[in-house]
């Protein structure tokens, strides 16, 4: 766990995020009691996996009632349907206290519910409750600090008493002792203080499918492979065929090999690159950032700089000298729709015809689907001289083992001008 502590306080009339959204917050309020009030809507929500829902269609046949092929059940044959209260003078209330659904309903994770009844009497003594209105009574979230808090001490990989309550649950669904692999941390609480003095390792927790137990560091779907946690799937086995009518439709039941594609057949360009350059075709592999998973500033460079945001691809030495690619130069990556321009890092222990990039949700990307051509295909042209910005852009390795192409990730050519 790291927390991101300011640089500087907010300058002048400037305010955090946290800060403006709950003065927006305020003022919405006051307003609403005057032009909306309490309103109720009708909200649908899709059939979710980790609920009963997912097998409300046997052998995936999804029936539509809109064509008359089956009556409309909420919950089986369309979106289930609640009726959701607005209560809109309340806003800024609600959203500065911690509400009582916490520990009526419990929180969900991965198909078990943990229970936050100590942990929310825990928040009440440590920050306030509030006095009056629509949270009287309720542990006080009006600060940055008071937030961070709660959502370190409502969560297993920060609480161990959630992490090993978590697992006996998950014990009593699958049969499988789990609760060992947190036992050691059942006393421990993570506060935003202690992430502000060093970087506090994670508790292993069945909010995640990896172990962290004994020192180790994470591997995805531990719990699956070596403590025997069925998967996320209708059997408990891990599924290479998904026999749904959407699946089908879309030519994804089956892991299906996709070859780099034929640029010159596809778009008329000339073999070496639209321009003559030196080219090699590689797969285009798209894992999660290094250093960051959702969160990035890709229109900031300062922040970009400050947080080591952006891509760096990593492809394999050969590919990069059949190319005569550098190692610490920019480049410029374009796809049919977008272009933009990490800089290109040979590795030795890249596989050739290979290409591992990162692909923040901000930045321009190729599709993971293939559209009717087959897939999108991308090019990376390395210009001469260096480039203008800063080598700030992250790297990232296939985020599991073997991690291949066959489930349509789009191909990839790297060029180099002459």
């Amino acid at each position: 766990m790291h927390c991101f502590t300011p640089a500087i306080d907010p300058p002048w009339q400037a305010r955090t995020d946290f800060d403006a959204f709950h003065a927006i917050a305020a003022r919405f309020s006051e307003l609403a009691a005057v032009h909306l009030g309490v309103r109720h809507d009708l909200v649908a929500t899709a059939l979710a996996h980790d609920t009963p829902g997912e097998t409300a269609q046997p052998g995936g046949v999804a029936l539509d009632w809109r064509r008359g092929e089956c009556e409309p059940v909420p919950g089986r044959t369309m979106p289930a349907l609640t009726v959701v209260e607005r209560d809109y003078p309340a806003v800024a209330a609600k959203m500065a206290t911690l509400g009582p659904l916490a520990e009526q309903l419990g929180l969900p994770a991965k198909g078990i519910t943990l229970h936050p009844d100590a942990e929310v009497g825990a928040l009440a003594a440590r920050n306030g409750t509030a006095r009056g209105g629509p949270g009287d009574g309720r542990p006080l979230l009006d600060t940055a600090v008071k937030a961070a808090d709660a959502i370190l001490l409502l969560s297993g990989t920060t609480n161990g008493r959630l992490a090993v309550q978590g697992f006996r649950t998950l014990t009593e669904r699958t049969g499988q002792e789990m609760a060992h692999l947190a036992a050691g941390h059942e006393g421990k609480r993570v506060s935003y203080q202690d992430t502000q003095a060093a970087p506090v390792p994670v508790i292993t927790s069945p909010e995640w499918s990896g172990s962290e137990s004994g020192g180790r560091r994470y591997t995805p779907f531990t719990l699956n492979t070596e403590h025997l946690k069925p998967w996320h799937t209708l059997t408990g086995r891990q599924h290479f065929f998904l026999d749904h009518d959407w699946v089908h439709e879309l030519g994804e039941a089956l892991p299906v090999y996709r070859p780099p594609l034929d640029m010159h057949r596809l778009f008329g360009e000339p073999r070496l690159g639209p321009d003559g350059q030196q080219e090699v075709t590689v797969r285009f592999l798209t894992p999660h950032n290094k250093w960051s998973i959702h969160s990035e500033y890709q229109d900031n460079w300062f922040m970009l700089s400050l947080s080591r945001g952006g891509q760096l691809i990593w492809m394999s030495d050969r590919d990069a000298a059949a190319i005569g690619s550098a190692t610490t130069t920019g480049s410029r990556r374009s796809t049919a729709t977008a272009s933009w321009s990490p800089g290109p890092w040979s590795r030795t222990g890249c596989r050739p015809a290979r290409s591992t990039c990162t692909t923040p949700r901000s930045a321009p990307s190729t599709s993971r689907r293939p559209s009717a051509a087959g897939a999108a295909a991308a090019s990376t042209t390395r210009s001469p001289g260096s480039c203008s910005s800063p080598p700030i852009w992250s790297a990232a390795t296939p985020s599991w083992p073997g991690a291949s192409t066959t489930w349509g990730r789009p191909a990839t050519s790297a060029t180099r001008s002459p």
